[in-house]
């Protein structure tokens, strides 16, 4: 098998903990929305659902509900255009 995946012999404790965690997590790929602030930030927040520049110059200038978070906002701008609320 080394001859085969070289890079399993000097690699192998990294895709042995990439595997664990992936097991440790994959019920997140199925989990909902948690209802503390999630409708606040994203389901119910006009800049994520609407991806504009317009949009996109308020989230990286001014806090949402006082947090200043410009990189997941925008991740989540980007994820609402792409594959939709859900």
């Amino acid at each position: 098998m080394s001859r085969a995946f070289p890079w399993l012999r000097s690699h192998g404790w990294l895709f042995a903990l990439l595997v664990l965690t992936g097991l440790a997590f994959r019920s997140v790929l199925r989990a909902d929305l948690l209802y503390w602030d999630d409708q606040a930030f994203l389901s119910e927040n006009p800049l994520i659902q609407h991806l504009s520049l317009n949009n996109l110059a308020l989230i990286w200038t001014a806090p949402i509900q006082n947090i200043f978070a410009p990189i997941p906002f925008t991740f989540w701008c980007v994820w609402v255009l792409l594959f939709g609320q859900n």
